[in-house]
């Protein structure tokens, strides 16, 4: 991400988001289109350097989590 603002200025970080946010939206249509119950959860609320740790994660910088699953309605 350091090197994406840095080369094309805050216009990278703009369109760096904008991918992430692409791949999130063809992640959950891909399982729709072919999981029955299918379900996601997007979710960008966490303390950046406490998963990044647990991760074990030195240099990237996590923008947004996406959990993927079969919803159970019993």
């Amino acid at each position: 991400m350091t090197r994406t603002v840095v080369k094309y200025n805050y216009r990278g970080l703009r369109h760096m988001l904008i991918e992430v946010g692409s791949m999130a939206q063809a992640f959950r249509l891909n399982g729709l289109a072919r999981i029955n119950n299918f379900g996601d959860v997007s979710w960008s609320g966490f303390d950046d350097k406490a998963l990044k740790d647990s991760l074990g994660l030195r240099i990237m910088k996590p923008v947004l989590l996406q959990f993927f699953g079969i919803q159970d309605y019993k």
